[in-house]
Parts: C-alpha cells; sequence; structure tokens
C-alpha cells in the first residue's frame, strides 16, 4: 500500500506564495520589493534581519524551475498562482 504524503510548503516556498498571491501584509509586502531592489551589498544587511526572505526571493529569482514547483504546490492548497 502506498503512503499519500500531503503537500506542504516550505517556509521559503510559503513566503514566495503569500507575496505572489498579494496575501501578505503590508510590512512584507514592501519588504519583498526593497529585496528585489537592493544590491548585492544592502540586500546582506536585510539578510542578517530576513534571512528566509532574502533566500526565498533569490530562489524565486535565480533557481531555473524553483517558482513553477512552488506554484504547482500552491495551487494546489488554493493559492490561486
Amino acid at each position: 500500500m502506498s503512503e499519500i504524503i500531503p503537500i506542504q510548503l516550505t517556509y521559503e516556498e510559503e513566503i514566495i506564495a503569500e507575496w505572489q498571491s498579494d496575501r501578505m501584509g503590508n510590512f512584507f509586502s514592501l519588504l519583498m520589493k526593497v529585496i528585489a531592489q537592493a544590491d548585492n551589498d544592502n540586500r546582506e544587511k536585510i539578510r542578517l534581519a530576513f534571512p528566509d526572505h532574502v533566500s526565498a526571493y533569490e530562489k524565486y529569482h535565480e533557481v531555473h524551475g524553483w517558482y513553477e514547483m512552488v506554484r504547482l504546490k500552491a495551487n494546489a492548497l488554493g493559492y490561486n498562482l
């Protein structure tokens, strides 16, 4: 008998799903915009306080296929990305 494994998002995946579906509060939405626009030096400073958010953005922006995988998982959980 095969085991059914429920779909779950990692914290980084959840950050991106919340951001892309406009479910994030104002502070974190603005934080993601700042991370997206920051140069490398400032992004490293932001990472000190928000390491998961910076890491999530970097995966979203730099890892081929990562967002598509997040989108599929998130949509299965009702995010509508």
